[in-house]
């Protein structure tokens, strides 16, 4: 048995001790080489192993809508519980507070992602401070940005217009828009509330019995004063126009008292204050 030397491309030597004969022996290794030309253009190269990386605690929560030195109020019906530190009282942590529903509080820095629930430091009116979930998977909110200040509204245009201002804390004053009012004749039977017949009442009454010569020669000398008083017809102008629009298109949920003063009866020099 004689070994066989066979050279082929790239540089490589094959050498076989075999009892094959050599034309067969050269046959078999022309196939090979046929084969192993034509692998690199069928074969796919094996993708990279992808780096696993560490999810993150907020995947999944709520996109953060407050921010730090804002102010937040508590939508949820059933109350948030404010923490000494951003995790669950299961894991740990200690209620310092109890923010009930419609709380106001401030946001004092960043938030962070904790135990399923995206968190904020926040500190109460009194200076307690701790943390509260602003929500935790998507779409779930315990809390809403909020902008403090107070629905003011003034008259113009002799009381056919009520210009609607939102003013906050700081002073600044933004036009919300405007209400038109149509002026119309009423009286205080028809528009006042009880609690101010009431206080018409009394203010007649005392001026019955400090200053009965006021009343003298004016519809409300003897008789039911009270009933005389409520039947006068307060004027198209101004003042009809406060009582009746200050109390119609307000946003929702929102409140506002408008004190309306129509002097009634010649009263003042018996009352400093008059009798409005």
């Amino acid at each position: 048995m004689i070994p066989e030397v066979f050279c082929i491309p790239e540089g490589i030597v094959l050498v076989f001790a075999s009892r094959i004969p050599r034309n067969l022996l050269t046959l078999a290794l022309l196939v090979i080489l046929v084969l192993l030309s034509a692998l690199p253009a069928h074969l796919t190269p094996l993708a990279p192993v992808a780096t696993a990386s560490a999810q993150s605690p907020c995947d999944g929560l709520i996109e953060p809508r407050l921010q730090n030195g804002g102010q937040a109020r508590v939508i949820t019906t059933y109350g948030l519980s404010m923490k000494n530190e951003p995790r669950t009282g299961a894991a740990g942590a200690v209620e310092v507070a109890l923010l009930t529903y419609d709380t106001v509080v401030t946001v004092t820095g960043g938030y962070t992602c904790n135990l399923g629930y995206l968190w904020w430091p926040l500190q109460l009116p009194d200076g307690t401070s701790g943390w509260a979930a602003e929500g935790g998977t998507a779409g779930d909110y315990y809390m809403e940005p909020v902008t403090v200040g107070l629905h003011s509204f003034v008259t113009r245009d002799d009381g056919a217009t009520l210009d609607h201002y939102w003013v906050t804390p700081d002073g600044a004053a933004e036009l919300r828009g405007t209400i038109s009012v149509t002026p119309v004749e009423t009286t205080p039977a028809d528009s006042w509330q009880l609690v101010e017949v009431n206080r018409l009442r009394e203010l007649l009454d005392d001026a019955r019995n400090a200053c009965p010569d006021r009343l003298t020669g004016t519809e409300f000398e003897g008789g039911d004063v009270v009933g005389s008083a409520v039947e006068i017809v307060c004027g198209g102008g101004e003042q009809a126009g406060q009582q009746r629009g200050a109390h119609g298109g307000l946003p929702l949920g929102e409140r506002v008292v408008e004190a309306d003063h129509v002097e009634i009866g010649p009263f003042e020099p018996c009352f400093g204050h008059g009798l409005r």
